[in-house]
């Protein structure tokens, strides 16, 4: 009997924990000043469903200066592969040019509790690099 509780404490301490993936895919000049950026989640390792998904984020330019702060929402993202990616866009003058995204806060709703997915560690950053795209032969 010690030995099964000693092989299941292990088998807790060990589960690794399932985070959500979020990178900026693209941003866009909307026009009249305004610019549209879109940001991708993936939940590919989440059991069960997250809802309610919210993203607060500060943004800065890349000499510090503080530019303003966005919120994303995705209303239900894991649980299945349908529902294991899911996106997000944002428009503003502030989102035109290069930016750096700081997550302050991030939350969802879990079996009907409020979940902090930065205290959990269960939100991180991809970094994406988009591929070449070359048109005609090479």
């Amino acid at each position: 009997m010690k030995a099964l509780l000693k092989v299941f404490l292990l088998l807790i301490s060990t589960q690794a924990t399932h985070a959500i993936e979020v990178w900026h895919t693209e941003t866009v000049w909307a026009g009249m000043g305004q610019c549209s950026a879109h940001f991708s989640f993936d939940g590919g390792g989440l059991d069960d469903a997250l809802h309610d998904l919210r993203v607060e984020a500060t943004l800065t330019d890349e000499s510090g200066a503080a530019r303003g702060e966005i919120e994303l929402h995705v209303d239900e993202i894991g649980g299945s592969s349908v529902a294991r990616y899911a996106s997000d866009i944002v428009e503003g003058e502030e989102l035109c040019g290069y930016l750096i995204l700081t997550v302050t806060s991030a939350t969802a709703q879990a079996d009907g509790k409020t979940v902090d997915l930065l205290a959990t560690r269960q939100l991180r950053a991809r970094e994406f690099r988009p591929n070449s795209i070359r048109i005609g032969a090479p």
